[in-house]
């Protein structure tokens, strides 16, 4: 995730290690329950998005299939992992769509600091969230 989801000194509005670590233990203990209890937020349905149930059971069987070790693995990368030197490279226009009811990628930590990194446009789509392409793709193209 772009640019750096880790709270640091030189990223203060990061996520503090102690929400990732309880998140990722809950994910250790318990997957499946893990994987049912983020779909909510992740698919935002609590907004009232006509969301397909059969999509989101789809997604977390994809989730649920992954190997457990990789997910793990991918979980810890992913926030300590720090993107910010490599955006510095990029030199050419970019538009960031974001959803900006993004549970799992907050678009203040997320796709608003990237914007403001590349110097470039940022468009939420309101009340979409991770999977965005699911039901804005429309939306999407339009705002482009």
């Amino acid at each position: 995730m772009m640019p750096f989801l880790k709270q640091t000194p030189d990223n203060p509005a990061g996520i503090p290690e102690s929400l990732f670590e309880a998140s990722y233990q809950a994910l250790r203990a318990d997957r499946l329950k893990w994987l049912a209890d983020q779909s909510q937020a992740f698919f935002a349905t609590h907004l009232g998005r006509a969301m397909s149930p059969h999509l989101v059971q789809h997604t977390i069987s994809q989730c649920a299939a992954t190997a457990p070790y990789a997910v793990l693995a991918y979980q810890r990368a992913v926030f300590h992992t720090d993107h910010r030197p490599a955006l510095a490279n990029v030199d050419i226009p970019t538009l960031i769509v974001h959803g900006a009811a993004d549970f799992s990628a907050p678009v203040d930590v997320t796709g608003r600091r990237s914007a403001e990194l590349l110097l470039s446009r940022i468009r939420g789509i309101p009340v979409a969230d991770a999977p965005i392409i699911c039901d804005t793709r429309l939306v999407v193209r339009e705002s482009a």
